[in-house]
C-alpha cells in the first residue's frame, strides 16, 4: 500500500493542504477527502495529478470517501458531470450533503456509484471490475 498525501501548496488558502489523501492498494485506490474542503479546480487539478502519479491508476477502481464537503465550485461541477474515468468508481458519503454533492459525478459517462457503506462499496467494485488472478 502506497500513501499519497498532498501536502500545503503556495496557491492553497491560509495554508491548508489540497483537501485529500490518496491511498494506493494493489488493485484499487482509495481518496479520503478531508472535513470541511470547499472543492475548487485547484483542488480538483491536484486530485488529478497525485492520481496520475499512481503507478497503474487507469486499471484500478476507485473508492472516495466524501468526508464532510461544504461545497463544490461549479467549474468543478461541470468538470465532474463530464468526467470519463476508465474504471468504476465508489463515492461513499453519509449525509445528505454528500449525496447531492456526488449527483454531479454519478451523472457523469463514468460507471458511478454512490454508497454509505465501504463494504457494500467493496461488494459492487469487485462484481464490477474483479481483481486480477
Amino acid at each position: 500500500m502506497h500513501l499519497l498525501s498532498h501536502a500545503a501548496c503556495d496557491h492553497a488558502p491560509h495554508g491548508k493542504s489540497d483537501g485529500f489523501v490518496l491511498v494506493d492498494h494493489e488493485y484499487r485506490v482509495e481518496a479520503h477527502l478531508h472535513d470541511g474542503l470547499d472543492v475548487h479546480e485547484v483542488n480538483l487539478l491536484a486530485f488529478r495529478t497525485a492520481l496520475r502519479a499512481i503507478s497503474g491508476w487507469e486499471s484500478k477502481p476507485v473508492i472516495i470517501h466524501m468526508g464532510a464537503i461544504t461545497g463544490v465550485s461549479l467549474t468543478v461541477r461541470n468538470r465532474l458531470s463530464n468526467y470519463t474515468h476508465p474504471t468504476p468508481v465508489a463515492v461513499i458519503g453519509s449525509t445528505l450533503m454528500d449525496e447531492v454533492i456526488a449527483a454531479f459525478f454519478l451523472r457523469s459517462p463514468t460507471r458511478t456509484k454512490y454508497f454509505t457503506s465501504h463494504e457494500d462499496a467493496l461488494h459492487w467494485l469487485t462484481d464490477t471490475h474483479p481483481s486480477p488472478s
